[in-house]
């Protein structure tokens, strides 16, 4: 009976092992590929959120610290999501998968406020009118371009997910019979 329990689980193992290895397929390489778009669009968000210095701001006291606590966050984010794309280069895991998504979107989030800040000191930017305005212009363009990055890579992120399952449910039948 141990002997069968044995057998029973190193059959399993060697089919789990089996399955994730095949799960480097076309899935993988699709989400590895998308990895440099998302590098792009951090580089191009941490160059606006660099840009962006509150003390060149006409905002008040109180506005200033939202606008500087939203750039100290997205920093944090970029950090974030650049040690998840190291981590992903080296080896992709689902763990790895769903913690870049989470960064990203919580970078997506920081810009598009930041972008939203910044429109509401136009009405009271006077002569630094045109400085505010190329920042609400750049961030617009990151916004949209972490956006499709962002997009890009929750959808290779997901079919990803998707091929695991296939394998794992498959794994499981041939362990039912």
């Amino acid at each position: 009976m141990i002997k069968k329990i044995i057998t029973g689980i190193t059959v399993f193992m060697a089919m789990m092992l089996m399955a994730l290895g095949s799960v480097t397929s076309a899935e993988e390489t699709n989400l590895v590929a998308t990895l440099q778009k998302c590098s792009n669009a951090l580089d191009s968000a941490e160059k606006a959120f660099q840009t962006t210095n509150v003390s060149n701001l006409p905002v008040l006291y109180r506005y200033g610290l939202l606008i500087e606590r939203t750039r100290t966050r997205a920093q944090k984010y970029i950090g974030m999501a650049r040690k998840d794309l190291q981590r992903l280069k080296k080896e992709t895991t689902v763990s790895g998968v769903l913690l870049l998504v989470t960064d990203l979107r919580g970078l997506e989030a920081d810009t598009e406020l930041m972008g939203n800040l910044l429109i509401g000191t136009l009405n009271n930017s006077g002569n630094q009118e045109k400085l505010v305005a190329k920042l609400v212009d750049m961030f617009s363009d990151v916004s949209n371009n972490l956006s499709e990055a962002v997009n890009n890579y929750e959808d290779a992120a997901y079919n990803f997910a998707e091929n695991i399952d296939d394998e794992l449910q498959q794994c499981r039948l041939l362990d039912s019979q």
